[in-house]
């Protein structure tokens, strides 16, 4: 199983905007991996993204990521949201979507039922962002706690009161079930 790490800027990415810090300036010099952006995971097997960070479309592009299945949210804090957007650039064809055509093979983006409800809250005065991704068949949402595909298990267990959850991933599943 391979795990990229996407970015592990936290909740502030390396270089800040208009900083000239000596880290900043650095990271601006030198690129990645001193350039850090926002907490983003990717399992290959299984293409899935864990967190959509800000600046997520340049994570995904610099770690040449061909396709995203499957979207987990850890929990809804914006630095690891607030990205969701990316979900235009991986399935929005808009010229398709003017007539109405929706895609065949819609991203799943998942979470625990509660983090989930409180993803749907983000948007605009127009509504929730990704129930106007739903409305246009980019996307289904699920409510989980266990996922698996192929040999991955995916479980988030809640670890606070604010609904953050650690997230485990067991490789070779079929393994652990049968002892």
């Amino acid at each position: 199983m391979n795990v990229i790490i996407l970015g592990s800027g936290g909740c502030v990415s390396t270089p800040r905007a208009c900083c000239n810090c000596r880290i900043c300036t650095e990271a601006r010099q030198k690129g990645f991996p001193y350039a850090r952006t926002g907490c983003s995971l990717f399992i290959e097997e299984g293409n899935i993204l864990i967190d959509t960070p800000e600046d997520i479309n340049a994570s995904l592009n610099n770690s040449s990521i061909q396709k995203v299945e499957h979207i987990f949210y850890s929990h809804c804090d914006p630095d690891h949201t607030m990205g969701m957007r990316v979900i235009e650039q991986l399935k929005m064809d808009w010229l398709a979507c003017s007539v109405g055509k929706k895609p065949d093979d819609p991203i799943e983006v998942a979470s625990l039922p509660a983090i989930l409800e409180d993803i749907k809250k983000q948007g605009t005065k127009y509504g929730s962002a990704i129930e106007y991704y739903e409305a246009r068949g980019l996307v289904y949402t699920k409510g989980i706690r266990v996922f698996k595909i192929g040999n991955i298990l995916v479980e988030l267990i809640p670890v606070d009161e604010q609904e953050h959850v650690a997230i485990f991933i067991i490789w070779r599943v079929s393994k652990y079930i049968e002892k």
